[in-house]
């Protein structure tokens, strides 16, 4: 099977977790060849001055526009030793969620506008800001939105080109959820068991955090027959939202955890969850 985090990753065994991070320093994809760029590094590393930093002062963090998202990561165990640097990351376009198709890599990219500069502190912690990117496809292959980045080698001043990618699973608001909802495009679980006696929201299904893994397939097959989805895509390609009780209740991130060890690809959580939609505390 090959590597479900992202088409530059190299390692065939890679499994994908929420706090997962992999690097490679050898595989360029075709797609970047096609587009000129015979590099792990990005086109604006190869093309834009802006983010050439040699014998640079002043410099300053860069981040997109109406940016959606932050990411605060630790790279001590990534990078150790580094810090007090600066860290380049880019990703796909941001996402529109009305849409589920699995766009080329060259579209979802585009000018790689979503993309930024930001500075790893002495802790060896930086905080990446972008708009949640979205999936895409390549040769047929689906890939779940990620974030990519390097650092500058303190000593040289140039990038050094080994990568490293996060996988993202996007946390949408109240608002946001609902128009999912009422869109009918995605499958919509409720992690929390039956035996909890809390509601279901209506147009949602129950798949709990605690069904065992070898069934969960068997189960999503049968409830995204029940809502009528698109069929022509592969199960793990499903665009799926799952919530449960509240931001402190852990069942969501236990069912997600299942669902990304069976390479499910397109997730999003509603993290406020019950007590947000119904506006009330059980």
């Amino acid at each position: 099977m090959p590597n479900t985090l992202c088409v530059s990753c190299n390692d065939s065994d890679l499994k994908l977790t929420e706090k997962m991070f992999s690097s490679t320093n050898h595989n360029i994809p075709d797609w970047f060849k096609k587009i000129g760029n015979y590099s792990l590094l990005p086109p604006p590393l190869n093309c834009n001055p802006l983010f050439n930093l040699y014998d640079r002062t002043n410099i300053t963090p860069k981040f997109p526009r109406e940016y959606d998202s932050t990411l605060d990561i630790s790279t001590k165990n990534l990078l150790p030793g580094v810090r007090d640097t600066w860290i380049f990351y880019w990703a796909s376009r941001g996402r529109n969620y009305m849409k589920t198709s699995y766009p080329s890599a060259e579209s979802a990219y585009g000018a790689f506008k979503n993309c930024g500069l930001a500075k790893l502190d002495s802790s060896q912690r930086v905080s990446l800001r972008f708009k949640n990117p979205k999936p895409y496809q390549v040769d047929g292959t689906a890939y779940p939105p990620h974030i990519h980045f390097v650092a500058l080698d303190a000593e040289t001043q140039f990038w050094n080109p080994k990568l490293y990618t996060h996988l993202i699973t996007p946390n949408i608001e109240l608002g946001l959820f609902r128009s999912l909802v009422a869109s009918r495009k995605y499958l919509i679980l409720n992690a929390i068991p039956e035996s909890m006696g809390l509601p279901v929201i209506p147009k949602t299904h129950t798949l709990a955090f605690n069904t065992p893994i070898h069934k969960i397939n068997n189960k999503i097959q049968t409830l995204a027959d029940e809502a009528e989805l698109d069929d022509e895509k592969k199960i793990t390609e499903l665009p799926i939202i799952v919530y449960c009780k509240n931001p402190e209740c852990d069942a969501s991130a236990k069912l997600i955890s299942s669902l990304r060890e069976l390479s499910y690809i397109n997730i999003i959580t509603f993290k406020e969850g019950l007590e947000a939609f119904y506006d009330t505390t059980y």
